[in-house]
């Protein structure tokens, strides 16, 4: 037990020393043994800002480690799947019944609560700066969002990785839904007047290909939202850590420590607040408005799981930051410093 304090008190010590600190306790003995140091991994480069400048910070899946970029706050798995692997992944999880997926995105409880908490928000706000139009929703899933923006009178088309899907939602819904990736989706440049992407780029393996698709198919002036969990490095940190001593003891071995928002093979790319910004803004965005928001859905968690997430929410507010943040982003070709101040993070549910 005193050991056990030790470490954590020394771990909240250099967190509040320095905030950038994200070097695992339990995992360093798995680390050394891999022989993972600086020269062994100084040919990775980090898929959003191109920096070599990367630390190993888990020992994550089988023949793939987790990364953190030291200059923009990403964290990232190595190597990323291939776009083959990725489809095939994603076919297979719509087309068996009983996958994380079907059990995630076939439950109206948690459709309903996704709907009131995120979905009709974000309608809200396009409502109020005037949007409507043609809308393009990525990763549509069973169709939640698009239904609910056809109810409000936009012209609504989906895109999503698994067929299976892709067939579903358009007959359920009654609209195009499109199979494949932004970034290969033919359509004529300037289509949608609006481009909705919820919990979707942290599975995108080239994030900025993605942005840059997403600004040649909006007309001059649309908006992009994006919705993504986010890692704020500090909180990692304690998370990461926390678990890595807690959660061994409380399952008696049974589970290994596992961080939030890393979930490998559907989490490929994790962004921090700067990192998912700069990534934004260097595509030809300008961002206009931006929300952190802590965990709100607790339906069908575990009492474990419902302590870990309200003291991350707690911890959240505390160091003034969120678990999941979304993002409303105009198409600009210049984005002023005018424009750029209008960050104002208000934006109410």
């Amino acid at each position: 037990m005193k050991a056990w304090r030790a470490q954590l008190s020394g771990l909240l010590q250099a967190v509040m020393n320095d905030r950038s600190i994200v070097q695992p306790l339990a995992g360093s003995a798995s680390i050394q043994a891999k022989g993972l140091d600086a020269e062994t991994h100084s040919h990775i480069m980090c898929p959003l800002c191109d920096t070599r400048n990367v630390k190993l910070v888990f020992d994550a899946a089988p023949g793939r480690d987790e990364f953190r970029c030291a200059a923009c706050g990403a964290f990232f798995f190595w190597p990323l799947p291939s776009e083959e692997e990725q489809k095939s992944f994603y076919e297979s999880q719509w087309a068996q019944d009983d996958t994380q997926y079907r059990r995630d995105y076939c439950d109206p409880e948690q459709q309903a609560i996704n709907l009131r908490l995120n979905f009709m928000p974000r309608l809200d706000l396009l409502a109020q700066r005037g949007y409507m139009g043609k809308l393009l929703d990525v990763g549509c899933s069973v169709g939640t969002f698009l239904r609910a923006a056809k109810e409000r009178g936009w012209s609504v088309e989906g895109l999503d990785l698994g067929e299976s899907a892709c067939a579903l939602t358009a007959a359920e819904v009654g609209c195009p839904v499109h199979c494949g990736t932004l970034d290969t989706l033919e359509l004529p440049d300037g289509t949608y007047d609006v481009i909705h992407a919820s919990q979707v780029i942290e599975h995108v393996l080239d994030p900025r290909a993605f942005l840059s698709a997403a600004w040649r198919l909006l007309k001059p002036g649309g908006a992009l939202i994006l919705a993504t969990p986010i890692i704020e490095p500090s909180i990692y940190c304690v998370t990461h850590h926390i678990q890595s001593i807690l959660v061994p003891f409380v399952s008696r071995g049974r589970e290994r420590p596992y961080p939030w928002a890393v979930h490998y093979p559907f989490h490929v790319i994790l962004h921090s607040p700067q990192s998912l910004r700069q990534t934004i803004e260097s595509q030809g965005f300008c961002i206009v408005h931006e929300r952190k928001i802590p965990w709100l859905n607790f339906q069908g968690m575990n009492l474990k799981w419902r302590i870990f997430y309200h003291g991350m929410n707690a911890l959240s507010r505390a160091l003034r930051a969120g678990m999941n943040m979304d993002v409303l982003a105009v198409r600009a070709e210049v984005c002023s410093k005018e424009d750029a101040g209008k960050k104002c993070g208000n934006w109410s549910r």
